[in-house]
């Protein structure tokens, strides 16, 4: 394991092998996940591993990366790697996200927050990603949960598997008959994510104008990129 080297959260993988937690006490004959969390969140769709990480993971030629030489049979396949269980990825830990679930669990009186981006499709395919808007803490809106974004990414050599669903994760991957397979736990998976908040001075007509805007961009496009309108407000914070 001395020679393995990688940058990122693959230094902090490889970190976790050396330090053999698994071995402790407290977790021996347990299955063992590392959690990681990736804050790129301008470059990557939400809920969604990157592909270099999947290669990462799980290995195979893939002449756009430079880690076959390092790692050709990917993070699962080295030495010890077999006590993790699984790896599991989020993105989706964002301030606009504790924010979110502040004001849905009670709204705030002086201020509104509109949310807006893209989802899969009702068949779980991206290429038909779809898009949504709604605002948060209103009734009869979409309730965030804290596991939505997060993805259970399966070590198909761990020697302690977990079952399916077990952690609660939103989607799960695992490594199947020469593929990536995905299973979603809700029927809500967003990849992308826009959440923009607007005070009290910020007119209640304005705020219903903005969404009705949204609602025909989203019907419109059907796409994992929603634009934004002309109009904009004095003072609208948008993260």
């Amino acid at each position: 394991m001395g020679a393995m080297q990688a940058s990122g959260a693959g230094s902090g993988l490889v970190g976790k092998l050396q330090g053999r937690q698994w071995c402790l006490p407290c977790v021996a004959g347990h299955p063992f996940v590392i959690a990681i969390q990736d804050f790129d969140h301008a470059a990557m769709p939400r809920g969604a591993p990157p592909g270099a990480l999947l290669h990462f993971l799980f290995g195979g030629s893939d002449p756009a990366q430079d880690l076959d030489d390092l790692f050709p049979k990917g993070f699962f396949g080295q030495q010890d790697a077999e006590h993790v269980s699984a790896i599991l990825f989020c993105n989706d830990a964002t301030i606009a996200k504790f924010n979110r679930l502040g004001q849905q669990r009670q709204p705030a009186g002086a201020a509104r927050m509109l949310r807006h981006g893209a989802c899969l499709s009702d068949d779980g395919a991206v290429s038909a990603s779809t898009g949504y808007i709604y605002e948060v803490g209103r009734k009869g809106a979409h309730i965030e949960t804290w596991n939505e974004g997060t993805v259970l990414i399966h070590n198909p050599r761990a020697v302690q598997p977990l079952p399916a669903n077990w952690l609660g994760a939103a989607a799960e991957l695992e490594f199947s008959d020469g593929r990536i397979v995905e299973r979603f736990a809700t029927g809500f998976h967003p990849i992308s994510s826009h959440t923009e908040l607007f005070g009290s001075d910020i007119p209640a007509w304005w705020v219903e104008r903005r969404m009705e805007l949204l609602e025909r961009e989203c019907a419109a496009h059907h796409s994992e990129h929603v634009h934004s309108p002309e109009l904009r407000p004095p003072r609208a914070a948008r993260k």
